[in-house]
């Protein structure tokens, strides 16, 4: 297990698990993960080149999104996704499993 310590003494509890084991593979369980991961991965300009603007946590109407992503040719809205259920070494998402 993986965990981190909170720097907040107002909190009832002074951890966070980020990860646990399932056998001997290392499983996220830290739901905010999943987007600064991708946000690395957006800055490092591997995933969209050449990006002019990044806005987390943009609104379009009454939608939220996690990324608005802007470059000259393209504006993107991105949703990011982290799964929490693995079955047979296939993650998936827990409410849509048979």
């Amino acid at each position: 297990m993986c965990v981190n310590q909170s720097a907040n003494s107002c909190r009832a509890t002074k951890y966070d698990v980020i990860s646990v084991y399932k056998d001997n593979q290392l499983i996220n369980i830290d739901s905010q993960a999943p987007n600064k991961v991708f946000l690395e991965h957006l800055q490092s300009g591997r995933y969209i080149e050449n990006v002019a603007h990044i806005q987390p946590e943009a609104k379009h109407g009454e939608s939220r999104f996690d990324f608005y992503v802007e470059t000259k040719q393209r504006k993107i809205f991105i949703e990011v996704k982290g799964v929490t259920l693995e079955e047979d070494g296939v993650a998936m998402f827990a409410d849509t499993a048979a």
